[in-house]
């Protein structure tokens, strides 16, 4: 399946009544293309049946550049450049020096997403989907601590608390997919989730399962239709539909716990150096002692029994691997 002409608004639908606003944001990485033709369908689902429907839904592209190689990114991970200090820089209304490809396309989207923002006509919403590079069953991630700070005076959400309140609807929505959900993004740092929740925006990421998986774009179709239902853009005579989608990621997910917490990241700083050792599926149950990975020639091993989390299968990437445990 070939992605074709990419541009950063990918596409949008919108009613005649005020209503939320969901962005939905596909390919912030370049090997992950899956929530780029979930939005396609979803739109073209939209456009063909045109339900009734309130407010915005705006599908984005992320790192053009990257996706059109087929590569993670091009000089930097585009989601992890949204550090605080770049951002800052951006709300100021600052150009940060484009010394990287994607830093040029970081302030395109920064422009696009404040631009939506000015013209919404609701509370705003924003769904990121990615996927992994080893086998993996669906799943969230929320934030659950202040994106920035508490004491980042340059973002009005956080100043007036909206930041905090975005932090728990955002859990509420992902809590309404049946999927299980990851917390404890401290261990990562300068993501699009930090600084859309900083604005206030209620903000989940659907992680869909492996790159190239058919069912990926199925789960990343799922999580944008559920968004749209849950968050109002869609009313009940939908019903039928969402509970097709619904159903299909019970059925995937019912055997797993609703809640992990990462507590443990391995860092790579050189790809060369780092090896995962073939075979572990995300999520994958491990014992204390087994072997994992190594890294500059020394095994790493679990250093209790939990799960491994995001394992490292592909030549870019500063996160070797994670470990969860259970928390619901």
């Amino acid at each position: 399946m070939e992605l074709g002409k990419i541009e950063r608004l990918v596409g949008h639908f919108s009613g005649n009544e005020p209503g939320p606003t969901l962005i939905v944001m596909g390919g912030m990485h370049g090997n992950e293309p899956a929530g780029i033709f979930a939005s396609r369908k979803i739109l073209s689902l939209l456009q063909q049946s045109q339900p009734s429907f309130r407010g915005d839904f705006y599908a984005l592209a992320g790192n053009l550049g990257a996706l059109e190689v087929g590569e993670r990114f091009i000089d930097e991970d585009f989601n992890r450049c949204w550090t605080e200090e770049i951002v800052q820089a951006l709300v100021e209304g600052r150009r940060v020096p484009t010394t990287t490809h994607e830093a040029h396309e970081r302030f395109e989207l920064f422009c696009m997403i404040e631009q939506i923002a000015k013209q919404a006509r609701g509370p705003i919403y924003f769904l990121d989907l990615h996927s992994t590079s080893s086998q993996s069953l669906p799943f969230g991630f929320i934030l659950d601590f202040e994106p920035y700070g508490e004491d980042s005076h340059f973002c009005p959400a956080i100043e007036n608390g909206q930041a905090a309140v975005a932090l728990e609807v955002g859990r509420k929505m992902v809590d309404l997919i049946p999927v299980p959900t990851v917390t404890g993004l401290s261990a990562i740092h300068g993501t699009l989730l930090h600084y859309m929740t900083s604005r206030g925006f209620l903000s989940y990421v659907i992680e869909g399962g492996q790159h190239r998986a058919k069912s990926t774009i199925l789960n990343h179709e799922a999580g944008i239709f559920l968004s749209l239902f849950d968050c109002g853009c869609l009313g009940e005579e939908v019903s039928d539909k969402v509970d097709f989608y619904y159903n299909m990621l019970q059925r995937e997910t019912h055997r797993m716990p609703r809640e992990f917490e990462i507590f443990y990241r391995h860092p790579v700083k050189d790809n060369e150096h780092f090896k995962m050792l073939p075979g572990f599926a995300n999520f994958q149950e491990i014992e204390m002692g087994e072997e994992l990975a190594s890294d500059h020639g020394e095994i790493i091993c679990a250093p209790e029994a939990c799960r491994v989390f995001l394992p490292l299968y592909q030549n870019q990437g500063d996160d070797g691997f994670f470990l969860v445990r259970e928390t619901a």
